[in-house]
């Protein structure tokens, strides 16, 4: 754990001696997933060593989490979506959702994990 904390310091340091502004939501939530995934499965995230912090699956997380917030108020439409989704091949999927994708694909490989 302190070495990915050390590594975070790093690049955060790098970044200031550049003068290169740097988002610190995304570097906490790299950092973040970095720590537990090394603590739950002992593999390498690599939040980061991402460009600017941009993880896919930290950014297809982000917008899965938009589309929630609209699913709450819209239960009925999103139910219908869901169960369509359900029926499409995932070429159509990777198309119209591909953030779904990354998100199911990380699911699965963390549950073959375990």
């Amino acid at each position: 754990m302190q070495n990915k904390v050390l590594r975070f310091l790093d690049l955060l340091s790098d970044a200031a001696k550049k003068e290169e502004p740097i988002d610190l939501s995304r570097g906490f939530r790299c950092l973040t997933a970095d720590m537990i995934v090394d603590y739950a499965y002992q593999q390498n995230f690599g939040g980061l060593s991402s460009k600017c912090f941009k993880h896919p699956i930290i950014e297809a997380a982000d917008d899965l989490a938009k589309v929630t917030q609209w699913a709450t108020y819209f239960r009925r439409t999103f139910s219908i979506l869901e169960t369509i989704s359900q029926c499409l091949p995932e070429i159509v999927l990777r198309y119209l959702f591909p953030e779904s994708i990354t998100v199911n694909e990380f699911e699965k490989a963390s549950v073959a994990q375990t």
